[in-house]
């Protein structure tokens, strides 16, 4: 067993010659063969070991006695030995997860320590074949996609499983073999955990009852699927490239990721759901509880209608724009404030507002246009505002003549007095209108942005000069009718705008 497991050791690139390996030891068949193997390895692999146990303060004494075993095998065999110690049941209450979530977590994060106290490079885990069966089966019935159907990664950065190419049934022989004892977790013994029913119902029955080598032909149809998925993970990542577009954050905006939807329909359905799978876990950071109902939900918006959304885990929202679907994380994931309140409801769903009323010649930008009810501007002091992105300058004049004003994006003329509310700087709210022609015809400023095509989610940052809910000018797009310059005009509201790079 030990050449199998050299064989292994070196097809994935395990290890090194001096490499120093953190060995998680519970006590149990498996970390016992484990560290035993590495052992016996050593003398072909020069390695430096040091075992790591962790107590999960679940299973009262029996825990305990399984770290006094743990450690005097190490002291007997000269290998160091470190305990740590973890309330398992109530951390996972506190984080919200189930206990073998939360003991996971913990272990990992003890192997880390560990790595850092030896100055290990390398993590050696104890899985073998019967698990990567178990996970492969668990994630099939979890609905899984390809990832999840290629079962335990043999190398996964630091962390290394070089009892993967055997089963438990060699594991105990090789133990039995040479008189070598270990303990028994009797939980892993109980139905009360899913995995162990697969392990302890499904996996023996298949073996009795189909084919005995059923482990090895689940486990090798893995291997398979995970060359399949290697492959179709590098094309997707060099598509990824030309049909995805990355949009960092303005201020306190999403990360938002842009896929073209003309570019994905050109792929096979395969594709166009690595695509989405890639930009979902973009956002999130990992893939638990994402399964590949969450990417089809995805994928069915290249087939709706404009601002049509699916809802994700980890408040992972896709949304379809015109020509992409945009992928982004919900602010109220990371950010404080009504749970439902989307940006039509923000004006309700806020009180503060921030004023200003300086004659200085600048304001600081600590002052944000989008929070809730904007940013309030005395035209009249003049001066300059600089805000996100943004820098305004103010200049309030006599009319001499209303014919003197050129047509600029980003400078434009008012007739200030009929601003009758003041003049605001704030992104869009319910019930904002403008007027769009001469015979004083309203268009709701939801309506405009719908008839321009302007996608959903840019419709919240774009700034926007306001008098109450009459819009005076979207910048960038065009001014309200209203507040043109006429032969009337008395006072000129200058408004100039520079977008900072």
């Amino acid at each position: 067993m030990i050449q199998k497991i050299l064989k292994f050791i070196t097809e994935n690139d395990m290890l090194k010659a001096n490499d120093r390996v953190i060995v998680g030891v519970s006590g149990g068949a498996d970390s016992v063969c484990l560290l035993f193997t590495l052992m016996e390895i050593r003398r072909e692999i020069p390695l430096t070991l040091a075992a790591v146990h962790v107590e999960h303060g679940i299973r009262g004494e029996d825990a305990k006695e399984d770290a006094r075993y743990v450690q005097r095998l190490c002291q007997e065999y000269d290998i160091p030995f470190r305990k740590y110690c973890y309330r398992v049941a109530e951390i996972a209450r506190e984080r919200k997860q189930s206990v073998e979530e939360a003991g996971r977590e913990l272990r990992y994060q003890a192997f880390e320590e560990a790595c850092r106290e030896y100055h290990a490079n390398k993590i050696a885990v104890a899985h073998h074949m019967d698990d990567d069966a178990e996970t492969v089966l668990l994630n099939l019935f979890r609905g899984s996609g390809l990832k999840g159907l290629a079962g335990i990664p043999a190398v996964r950065g630091k962390i290394i499983r070089p009892l993967l190419c055997v089963t438990r049934q060699e594991i105990e022989r090789y133990l039995w073999d040479r008189g070598i004892t270990y303990r028994t977790d009797a939980t892993n013994l109980t139905e009360e955990y899913v995995r162990n029913k697969v392990r302890l119902n499904i996996l023996p029955y298949a073996e009795r009852e189909i084919n005995t080598k059923a482990v090895e032909h689940i486990v090798k149809a893995a291997g398979q699927i995970k060359e399949a998925e290697d492959f179709l993970e590098s094309y997707a990542g060099e598509r990824f490239k030309t049909c995805a577009r990355i949009q960092e954050p303005k201020g306190q905006g999403p990360l938002t990721v842009s896929l073209d939807v003309s570019a994905m329909s050109a792929e096979k359905p395969v594709i166009r759901r690595l695509l989405l799978r890639r930009g979902t876990e973009l956002l999130a950071g990992q893939m638990k509880d994402i399964t590949a109902r969450h990417i089809e939900m995805l994928d069915q918006l290249t087939l709706a209608g404009v601002g049509k959304e699916a809802h994700l885990p980890y408040g992972i929202i896709g949304r379809r724009g015109y020509d992409h679907i945009h992928l982004f994380r919900s602010m109220s994931c990371s950010v404080s404030g009504p749970e439902d309140a989307g940006p039509e409801d923000a004006g309700a769903a806020h009180s503060d507002r921030k004023d200003i009323s300086r004659n200085r010649d600048r304001i600081s930008a600590e002052f944000d246009y989008r929070v809730p009810g904007g940013v309030k501007v005395e035209p009249e002091e003049g001066g300059i505002l600089e805000l996100p992105g943004y820098r305004f300058l103010f200049k309030v004049r006599k009319c001499e003549n209303s014919k003197a004003f050129p047509e600029k994006n980003y400078t434009k003329w008012f007739d200030y007095d009929k601003i009758k509310n003041g003049v605001r700087i704030r992104t869009r709210q319910t019930g904002d209108y403008m007027v769009v022609n001469s015979g004083g015809d309203h268009q709701k400023l939801k309506s405009y942005f719908i008839d321009r095509k302007i996608p959903r989610e840019s419709r919240d940052n774009i700034p926007l000069l306001a008098d109450a809910d009459h819009i005076i000018w979207i910048i960038g797009y065009r001014i309200s009718e209203w507040y043109k310059i006429t032969k009337d005009t008395k006072r000129i509201l200058e408004v100039q705008v520079e977008k900072e790079n």
